[in-house]
């Protein structure tokens, strides 16, 4: 239909109050970089928590001509917001890998305590199960199909299957469909127990805004760019305005050429894992013809 998903994330140039931040536009179809807004203290705002509102800012003005359907980031409450109020045409979404994190805090502090709060904010039935949980709520973000009603289904799944009542178990799973099935999870009987894993599993994000996650999407392309920019610019040197720029564009073009790169999948014993071909540097090339040809020209 015309439209583009956009993947955004900021990132501070520096630990502490960052001086630069850099906030990135991806598309969500081929990882390419649409554009790259820098918000810094001495042009923008001097609190650097306020950057990536400012960045955000600009990367709409500067597509105001593109039709946006989708636009995924972290939860950022100043983005949404943004989101809401200047463009509600556009579909804003949140990635799932925080949720999934904060969801499985959530369960830990049920899961852990100390011994005078035992039975009450937590429950030794609970401790084996946090990361369980974790996957299962992963398995429900990537296989609700945009039905509501479906995903507080699955989340809600567990709560019966770990008293050993499968009824509500899905019917592709281990505990229904093979007769060898033996649990590996202490059965939950205690009444606070299930209290407990009702009520977290409820007060999680997923469960209630399940309609910022509709499309499952992640900025996980994001970090990755990130991470390459960590090699140009160590967040331990603090540069000024025009060599951070510079190391940003070299980014860019490093990013450009080596993203979609192919890969060779190779099988271990941990599995399936995919190995990428080593990185390629013609852009090195070409800056140095360029540099060149305007010092002879």
């Amino acid at each position: 239909d015309g439209r583009i998903d956009i993947l955004t994330d900021a990132r501070h140039g520096w630990r502490n109050n960052s001086w630069q931040t850099d906030v990135l536009c991806l598309s969500g179809q081929t990882n390419r970089v649409i554009r790259l807004a820098t918000g810094t203290a001495s042009k923008d705002d001097p609190v650097a928590q306020h950057h990536e509102k400012i960045g955000t800012m600009k990367i709409y003005d500067s597509l105001r001509d593109v039709m946006i359907r989708r636009h995924c980031h972290d939860n950022n409450a100043s983005i949404t917001k943004y989101i809401c109020e200047n463009h509600p045409d556009v579909c804003n979404q949140l990635e799932n890998w925080h949720r999934l994190k904060s969801q499985e805090k959530l369960l830990t502090n049920i899961a852990r305590g100390t011994n005078k709060n035992h039975g009450m904010t937590w429950h030794r039935e609970l401790e084996d199960k946090v990361c369980s949980l974790r996957l299962h709520a992963l398995y429900a973000v990537r296989n609700w199909n945009c039905d509501a009603e479906l995903l507080w289904e699955l989340l809600l799944i567990p709560v019966t299957h770990y008293q050993n009542d499968h009824s509500k178990c899905l019917a592709a799973s281990r505990c229904r469909s093979s007769l060898y099935y033996e649990r590996s999870k202490i059965v939950i009987g205690a009444p606070k127990a299930i209290e407990l894993l009702e009520i977290a599993l409820k007060s999680s994000n997923l469960h209630r805004n399940a309609d910022l996650y509709w499309h499952n999407m992640s900025t996980a392309t994001v970090k990755s760019f990130n991470n390459c920019l960590n090699v140009f610019q160590n967040k331990l040197i603090s540069l000024n305005d025009d060599s951070y720029m510079v190391r940003l564009q070299l980014t860019v073009l490093h990013w450009k050429e080596n993203v979609n790169r192919e890969g060779v999948q190779v099988t271990s014993s941990k599995g399936k894992k995919k190995n990428l071909v080593s990185p390629s540097y013609h852009y090195k090339t070409m800056l140095w013809h360029q540099y060149l040809y305007e010092i002879t020209k």
